[in-house]
């Protein structure tokens, strides 16, 4: 079936400001077959106008198209972007966006089904053969380009936390952990309040405000070590540092009892 956009009937003129019906009424069939026209005129207007800024021929053989694909000749590319964004009253950055849009999806990939809008979403998010599943679901569901982004995103967010959980228990096959009762003269590795209390009798500081210093670097430590890092990282790096909280905890009450 062709999707080729002609007016219903003759003896209408087209203006910038309207249609000049020539003091004619219009019947109802031609006037529900304009109406379609035009809803189907509204819809494909950002894939007309990207297929013919894309077009526009730079030299034999070679677009308009071809140069912003390549990312040759900006200059040229830029002015014949901003012609067309001063002669549409769109901007620039739209402009730019449905020529993108249409030359990286071919006019035989595009579904009639689906708007611009949804495209647009597709294309910035979801590369094939991924891309015909989500074609098909929006289709079938009804969704908007916005509800089909929604649902994409709410769908690729799950994916990860299932990857990362999938990462957390392989993690915790790779690195097993004593699940033994940590003593007060533990910290992890290998410090016993005789140790903290030299430690901190080599630097003329009292034990206790010590403690709490220590516990203090703990803290910046943590919120240091955690930017950039990923989920798995963090988990490993917060039951260590719980460990030894719990560790430097005992050993501070101790000195208070003492």
């Amino acid at each position: 079936m062709s999707n080729e956009l002609i007016f219903p009937r003759k003896g209408f003129a087209f203006t910038a400001t309207g249609i000049d019906l020539h003091g004619k009424l219009i019947d109802k069939k031609t006037w529900m077959e304009g109406i379609r026209f035009f809803g189907a005129l509204i819809k494909s207007t950002p894939w007309m106008l990207g297929d013919w800024v894309n077009g526009l021929e730079i030299e034999p053989g070679k677009s308009l198209g071809d140069l912003a694909e390549s990312g040759t000749e900006r200059k040229t590319v830029h002015k014949g972007y901003k012609y067309a964004a001063d002669m549409t009253g769109f901007s620039i950055e739209y402009i730019k966006q449905v020529a993108q849009v249409c030359r990286k999806l071919p006019k035989a990939e595009r579904m009639l089904e689906l708007s611009f809008e949804h495209y647009n979403v597709l294309l910035a998010r979801i590369k094939n053969p991924a891309r015909k599943k989500w074609e098909v679901r929006a289709i079938k569901s009804g969704w908007t380009a916005s509800e089909l982004k929604d649902k994409y995103e709410s769908a690729r967010f799950d994916r990860e936390y299932q990857r990362e959980e999938r990462s957390l228990k392989d993690f915790d096959k790779r690195h097993p952990r004593s699940t033994a009762p940590l003593r007060d003269d533990d910290s992890g590795s290998g410090l016993s309040l005789e140790d903290l209390k030299r430690i901190a009798n080599e630097n003329n500081i009292k034990i206790f405000d010590f403690l709490c210093q220590a516990m203090e670097m703990v803290v910046e430590e943590i919120d240091y070590v955690l930017h950039g890092r990923s989920l798995k990282e963090v988990k490993y790096l917060y039951e260590n540092a719980v460990a030894f909280e719990k560790c430097l905890h005992g050993q501070l009450q101790a000195t208070k009892r003492g």
